[in-house]
């Protein structure tokens, strides 16, 4: 399964080696996580009976007896945002039948919370699982509908299945929160455009280089928007031919990022190694930590995540470097932030908690002095809101749960001030 599953399944196999309660939290983009998982877990500990119940149709009593007489096993408990809104007719009022609905929900919610210590004194796991396009603000709906049993919570993910985004170069550069992802599709949107670009290169004469310099930019840029990326590579390599060598770095970290939306991962490592090449040849050190962000995470999704820490440690030089080079450029401040953020995943996947906690701290550090200096700048509040999440988790994941409830409150004030 290609996105983050392999990055963040590890620590959950981890924590149900040892038998105990344990309550967890997972969002997930696609359903296919949630089969994957529970197939994973059947493999890894064909020991442990396990359930799944549906929480669109199940009842409290239900869910407890079944709970109850798991012998040390797991218990999935599906469709989880359902449990956390109420239903209302467009008036905003209830029917008489969505009231007796809530009030299923109610119970469910309500008595997980009242009889938490209950729960805890079984060693069975309870495994939740949210849909990302529920709710998004279901961390604060729970903690206002179960704050005790909230603070039972022994992990909590944010799976995701890789996705195609869209935009050129942002893997090394920008930070996605969870849940605000879109599938990208060919939509055609801008077709008109393509044709008459595409038109506009076939008339222009072979020498006519600058006018062709020109045309590439934009086709390319709209060719990626629109989802068609086997075109856009094909443009890309022209471009390619006619372009300066001192230019093509950008345009091969372009390439590289189409190919590895398009999932081909080792085409695109080469392409970011000749890009890395350039660079080096001609000074252009914020390309060359472009190109080590973009061939860690090309490891990382290989499953290589030592070889990916070492990629993340020389972008997080280079940042460093131009940081200290050009203070004023908020850019490269905001790139050694993610840097940092990158650094910190790949830790908190191989099980080091200690690290990675050291590093989602200095990228909040980063991210406060960002939206300190520039309060109205979006990214780096979401930015910042991001760190909180995964000091949060890893604080989560440490036990230290006073801490983790803290850094989940200040995110949800953040988000909710962003959307």
């Amino acid at each position: 399964m290609s996105g983050n599953y392999a990055e963040e399944i590890p620590l959950l196999k981890k924590l149900l080696k040892t038998t105990a309660f344990r309550f967890v939290i997972i969002r997930y983009n696609h359903y296919s996580i949630v089969t994957k998982i529970q197939e994973d877990l059947k493999t890894l500990f064909p020991e442990k009976p396990s359930i799944n119940i549906d929480g669109e149709t199940t009842n409290f009593k239900n869910l407890f007896e079944v709970y109850q007489n798991l012998d040390g096993g797991i218990l999935y408990l599906e469709n989880f945002e359902t449990l956390l809104r109420d239903q209302t007719r467009s008036t905003g009022e209830p029917s008489e039948a969505m009231k007796v609905e809530n009030a299923r929900r109610h119970a469910i919610t309500s008595m997980l919370n009242l009889r938490r210590d209950k729960l805890a004194k079984i060693p069975n796991a309870l495994i939740v699982f949210i849909a990302s396009s529920a709710e998004e603000r279901f961390m604060k709906i729970m903690m206002e509908k179960m704050p005790d049993l909230w603070s039972f919570r022994s992990l909590f993910l944010d799976i995701e299945e890789k996705i195609k985004p869209t935009g050129i170069g942002r893997s090394a550069t920008t930070e996605t929160s969870r849940g605000l992802s879109t599938p990208s599709i060919t939509t055609n949107k801008n077709a008109a455009e393509i044709r008459k670009l595409e038109q506009s290169l076939r008339a222009t004469k072979e020498d006519e280089v600058a006018l062709k310099l020109t045309i590439y930019p934009q086709l390319t840029d709209l060719l990626f928007k629109d989802g068609i990326y086997d075109k856009a590579i094909i443009y890309f390599d022209e471009w390619l031919e006619h372009a300066e060598e001192k230019n093509r770095s950008g345009i091969l970290v372009d390439k590289g990022d189409a190919q590895i939306t398009k999932g081909e991962l080792i085409p695109a490592k080469e392409t970011f190694n000749l890009s890395l090449l350039l660079a080096k040849k001609y000074k252009q050190k914020n390309k060359e930590g472009i190109c080590y962000s973009f061939l860690g995470d090309i490891q990382k999704d290989l499953g290589d995540l030592e070889g990916a820490m070492n990629l993340y440690e020389k972008y997080q030089q280079e940042l460093i470097e131009l940081t200290d080079q050009f203070p004023d450029i908020p850019l490269y401040k905001s790139n050694l932030a993610i840097s940092y953020s990158k650094l910190g995943s790949t830790h908190y996947s191989m099980g080091k908690l200690d690290k990675a906690l050291k590093f989602f701290q200095e990228r909040s550090r980063l991210g406060k002095e960002l939206y300190e200096a520039y309060p109205n700048n979006v990214s780096f509040k979401n930015g910042l809101a991001i760190s909180y999440e995964k000091l949060g988790k890893t604080h989560s994941s440490m036990g230290k749960l006073d801490k983790a409830l803290k850094f989940f409150q200040d995110e949800t004030v953040l988000f909710e001030e962003l959307y």
